[in-house]
């Protein structure tokens, strides 16, 4: 069987990974730029600030995509995967005192730290500072490069605009090339796709600064209201901002301003701006992935909707969705797009 990936960002590049490991035959379709990434911090954080809580199933994502992107650097032959702590700055009592609460909670204490130590002299901790543990990041760049120029180099990956005129679903081809399933992982650009166009995928622009600086730890994210993430050689990225329904990636200065005002809540370091990065995220209303066959159209599948963790959910997702799709199990209830079956009909019937 050969399945075509529509999207060569995190999560068709996480699909193509997990078809290979089951040496199953497939291509990649995508466009060279890849305006998600631009904007991604690729952090890896198994905690929710503002509730307080573990991110949605971080006790399994966690261990898996420890495992899946170790993998994918000894197989590419590069770096891309980095494990350091996020420190976080306290915004209140409130906040400290429950993060004492959780630190000591054992379903928390190895996911939190209660005290930061040592306690750099950059950082304004009024109300106190811990760590989140098992955290990190990917550096996207990074690892967009090195995963594409691995399949590329095996001829399973392609350089074009997608043009969804040129695919027959009936006959599930390509340009005449024919195969047995189709997976559109098209980011923020599945809002143009003509068979998922039913789903409510959000385009949310992202605005970051790359910043550098000899006076920030590399060795840690910084977290408050912004984060401040190494990605090497002294530089950061600030970020990150959200400006919902856009496509437009001219940078502002407002969101500029906005991100200069949230660092200066965190740090009293130095740094010279060297960049103004936008890009655009795809995202979902209920904040879970879209995963699933289209409801009238057999053998096409959608995985997208990843939101702002692409990095921390595509690699346990991607092997969940190909579970789905190779042996018919079932999907989790939260990213199966059955949950938006109504809108599908209302689409169907005009009235959408």
């Amino acid at each position: 069987m050969k399945t075509l990936i529509i999207g060569g960002g995190v999560a068709g590049l996480s699909i193509a990974h997990q078809l290979e490991k089951r040496g199953e035959d497939f291509l990649i379709i995508t466009e060279k730029e890849n305006h998600s990434t631009r904007v991604a911090a690729g952090m890896i954080n198994p905690f929710v600030f503002r509730r307080m809580l573990k991110s949605w199933k971080a006790d399994e994502f966690i261990p898996y995509l420890n495992n899946f992107y170790k993998n994918l650097e000894e197989k590419t032959g590069s770096t891309f995967f980095h494990h350091i702590p996020i420190r976080r700055l306290f915004s209140s009592e409130d906040e400290a005192k429950l993060w004492k609460e959780r630190s000591e909670d054992p379903e928390y204490s190895s996911y939190l730290q209660l005290d930061a130590q040592p306690h750099p002299a950059y950082a304004k901790d009024t109300f106190g500072q811990g760590f989140v543990l098992k955290g990190g990041y990917i550096h996207s760049e990074n690892f967009l490069k090195a995963n594409r120029d691995y399949f590329e180099g095996k001829g399973l990956l392609r350089y074009e605009s997608i043009d969804h005129q040129a695919i027959d679903i009936e006959q599930k081809s390509y340009k005449q090339e024919h195969f047995d399933f189709i997976v559109f992982a098209e980011g923020y650009k599945g809002k143009e796709n003509p068979w998922f166009n039913y789903l409510p995928l959000g385009q949310t622009k992202g605005e970051l600064l790359d910043i550098s600086s000899d006076e920030l730890s590399e060795d840690e994210i910084l977290n408050r209201k912004c984060f401040v993430l190494p990605v090497g050689d002294q530089r950061f990225k600030l970020g990150a901002t959200f400006d919902w329904n856009t496509t437009d990636l001219t940078p502002t200065e407002e969101k500029k301003a906005e991100l200069l005002e949230k660092y200066d809540l965190n740090s009293t370091a130095k740094f010279t701006i060297n960049e103004h990065i936008t890009g655009i995220r795809p995202t979902s209303p209920d904040r879970r992935a879209f995963l699933g066959e289209h409801p009238k159209h057999k053998g096409l599948f959608v995985f997208n909707g990843l939101g702002t963790k692409g990095y921390m959910l595509a690699p346990y997702l991607s092997e969940h969705l190909l579970d789905h799709i190779l042996n018919g199990e079932d999907l989790i209830a939260e990213v199966n797009i059955q949950r938006f079956h109504k809108r599908f009909r209302k689409q169907e019937a005009g009235e959408l």
